[in-house]
Protein backbone atom coordinates (compact mmCIF):
# COMPACT_ATOMS: atom_id res chain seq x y z
CA UNK A 1 0.00 0.00 0.00
CA UNK A 2 2.86 2.71 0.98
CA UNK A 3 4.63 1.25 -2.46
CA UNK A 4 1.23 2.76 -4.26
CA UNK A 5 1.03 5.80 -2.70
CA UNK A 6 4.65 6.89 -3.40
CA UNK A 7 4.10 5.94 -6.97
CA UNK A 8 0.66 8.07 -7.06
CA UNK A 9 2.74 10.77 -5.21
CA UNK A 10 5.78 10.59 -7.89
CA UNK A 11 3.25 10.50 -10.58
CA UNK A 12 1.20 13.51 -9.43
CA UNK A 13 4.78 15.57 -8.84
CA UNK A 14 5.19 14.03 -12.73
CA UNK A 15 2.27 15.57 -13.93
CA UNK A 16 2.50 18.81 -12.77
CA UNK A 17 6.28 19.17 -14.16
CA UNK A 18 4.59 18.25 -17.43
CA UNK A 19 1.96 20.67 -17.28
CA UNK A 20 3.76 23.15 -16.01
CA UNK A 21 6.42 22.63 -19.09
CA UNK A 22 3.10 22.26 -21.39
CA UNK A 23 1.78 25.79 -20.22
CA UNK A 24 5.28 27.06 -21.04
CA UNK A 25 5.63 25.51 -24.50
CA UNK A 26 1.67 26.82 -25.30
CA UNK A 27 2.48 30.37 -24.41
CA UNK A 28 5.79 29.97 -26.78
CA UNK A 29 2.66 28.73 -29.61
CA UNK A 30 0.86 31.78 -28.48
CA UNK A 31 2.64 33.87 -31.63
CA UNK A 32 0.06 31.72 -33.87
CA UNK A 33 -3.81 32.70 -34.46
CA UNK A 34 -5.67 32.29 -31.25
CA UNK A 35 -3.01 30.38 -29.40
CA UNK A 36 -3.77 27.18 -31.08
CA UNK A 37 -1.00 24.59 -31.51
CA UNK A 38 -2.02 23.51 -35.37
CA UNK A 39 -0.89 19.63 -36.05
CA UNK A 40 2.30 20.96 -38.56
CA UNK A 41 3.26 23.26 -34.85
CA UNK A 42 2.88 19.77 -32.72
CA UNK A 43 5.07 17.86 -35.53
CA UNK A 44 7.44 20.57 -35.17
CA UNK A 45 7.51 20.52 -31.72
CA UNK A 46 7.79 16.99 -31.75
CA UNK A 47 11.14 17.11 -33.65
CA UNK A 48 13.20 19.37 -31.76
CA UNK A 49 15.71 17.52 -29.86
CA UNK A 50 15.17 19.89 -26.98
CA UNK A 51 11.85 18.52 -26.20
CA UNK A 52 12.69 14.77 -26.44
CA UNK A 53 13.03 14.78 -22.37
CA UNK A 54 9.36 15.89 -22.48
CA UNK A 55 7.91 13.47 -24.58
CA UNK A 56 9.67 10.81 -22.93
CA UNK A 57 8.44 11.83 -20.09
CA UNK A 58 5.01 12.10 -21.01
CA UNK A 59 5.08 8.38 -22.37
CA UNK A 60 6.58 7.02 -19.35
CA UNK A 61 3.86 9.11 -16.81
CA UNK A 62 1.12 7.68 -19.11
CA UNK A 63 2.67 4.28 -19.27
CA UNK A 64 2.79 4.64 -15.19
CA UNK A 65 -0.34 5.97 -14.93
CA UNK A 66 -2.05 2.96 -17.10
CA UNK A 67 -0.22 0.22 -14.82
CA UNK A 68 -1.33 1.73 -11.72
CA UNK A 69 -4.69 1.76 -13.38
CA UNK A 70 -4.42 -2.05 -13.69
CA UNK A 71 -3.44 -3.48 -10.27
Amino acid sequence: MIDTIKKISKLNDDLNLLKGNYEYDKIWFKRYPDGDLKFEMLMEWLSDDANSHSIEKMINVIKDIKALENK
